[in-house]
């Protein structure tokens, strides 16, 4: 154990002889004082900084057309999903799986003390999602200090003073900080500019999320994804399919320029969507696997994409959809061409698309 740790348990073991002798011979009153202790340690902890890896961590997602409003701009309650996210992939996406599945425990979002929203996320932007650690309140919820940042130009989008998120049963209920995990008592700070102290890089913070290109980063069925079972719904895979038809026409920003030019691109029919039997082995934390084939049809007006979503280890398939995509002027209403430069990216792309 390192030397932090030993101290605790040497501390832990002196308060419950002095516990005893004071007459507090309950086992609730015990913990209680004993969790107390640790509080106070903590607290007096919170003036240095660290560098642990457990104390930050950096998620970085894409803003897809799901996540917007008619006008290309996020709303605001999906910021509140991304700092989740953030949250499992700090704590450890695996892990937070194995307890969802072993003793039904699922790390939630339950209270944010102040949020400010300084810009707004659009179509196309890649963001940061900063998290610092500011350890475990006197009821085991962690507190998080949280930050949305945009890459490209690294204007602070949302800024949360404290996040709360704690383990919660099927029932309901929460539940002390489960005994596997390591207790969080580092305490970090994001800078004024969104810096981290000893920031992680995305590949050592366990980011398990969908980027913005074809086979950029590694795609889990997250916990706002799954349904009341924790397993794959059909509405996920929708979300997953669109997300990879984005990735196939050039990502959340090739969208964006589509809209500028005058073309949105709208799903005119869907055939053949179904969760096939291997969804019901997929579970939360589960990896995941796209694959696509694209076909333009109707005087390049139209492209066919025929999806196929396939467990990570298995390699079995899940779901597939086939989905009829159209280009259209918003003002017209009627079907257009694609642009030249997206007609060109589509007839260049593979026969069968995998992502990642």
């Amino acid at each position: 154990s390192d030397p932090l740790t030993l101290q605790y348990k040497l501390m832990m073991a002196a308060w419950e002889d002095a516990a005893f002798f004071c007459g507090f011979t309950g086992p609730a009153r015990r913990r209680a004082l004993l969790t107390s202790l640790l509080a106070i340690v903590s607290c007096r902890q919170g003036a240095a900084l660290t560098s642990s890896s457990s104390a930050c961590s950096t998620l970085r997602t894409s803003v897809y057309i799901e996540d917007t409003d008619a006008y290309g701009i996020a709303y605001f309650a999906n910021y509140a999903r991304w700092m989740e996210r953030a949250a499992l992939s700090l704590v450890g996406m695996d892990k937070c799986a194995t307890l969802f599945r072993e003793a039904a425990l699922l790390l939630q979002l339950e209270a944010i003390d102040s949020i400010k929203y300084s810009a707004a996320a659009r179509l196309g932007d890649e963001i940061s999602v900063r998290s610092a650690l500011l350890g475990l309140d006197l009821h085991d919820a962690l507190l998080l200090q949280m930050q949305l940042v945009r890459d490209a130009d690294g204007q602070q989008l949302v800024s949360c003073t404290r996040a709360r998120f704690s383990f919660s049963t099927r029932a309901g209920k929460s539940a002390p900080w489960p005994g596997v995990l390591a207790r969080p008592v580092a305490i970090a700070e994001l800078s004024p500019t969104g810096i981290l102290s000893g920031e992680v890089p995305e590949s050592a913070a366990g980011t398990a999320d969908i980027g913005g290109g074809l086979g950029s980063r590694v795609l889990r069925l997250q916990a706002d994804e799954v349904n009341g079972h924790g397993r794959l719904s059909l509405h996920a895979a929708f979300r997953y399919f669109e997300r990879h038809r984005s990735a196939a026409l050039g990502g959340p920003a090739a969208l964006a320029a589509l809209q500028a030019d005058g073309v949105q691109v709208v799903v005119g029919r869907v055939r053949k969507a179904e969760l096939l039997p291997a969804a019901r082995e997929v579970l939360l934390g589960d990896a995941l696997s796209l694959r696509c084939k694209c076909t333009l049809r109707g005087r390049r007006m139209q492209v066919l994409f025929d999806q196929w979503l396939v467990c990570g280890s298995t390699g079995r398939p899940v779901a597939r959809a086939e989905a009829l995509c159209a280009f259209i002027d918003p003002l017209s209403q009627k079907l257009v061409p694609a642009p030249s430069w997206l007609d060109e990216k589509l007839q260049a792309l593979p026969e069968v698309l995998v992502f990642p």
